[in-house]
């Protein structure tokens, strides 16, 4: 388990600065990986490539097409 912490969020508020159509649930999902050196396991496309150009390591899970 991960404890969010002010960090967390502001990861995920410079997430949605990135191109793309990233809601704010997986901004703060992506932020929080991203700050607590972990990996991300998504079924959603825009979240993974997001991921990738953060270089945030990301598996993508058949999904949302």
């Amino acid at each position: 388990a991960v404890s969010l912490s002010p960090a967390h969020f502001a990861a995920g508020t410079g997430a949605l600065r990135l191109d793309g159509p990233l809601r704010a649930g997986d901004a703060l999902h992506l932020g929080a990986a991203q700050t607590s050196g972990l990996p991300l396991v998504t079924s959603d496309r825009a979240l993974y490539r997001a991921a990738e150009a953060e270089g945030v390591t990301a598996t993508y899970l058949l999904g949302d097409g």
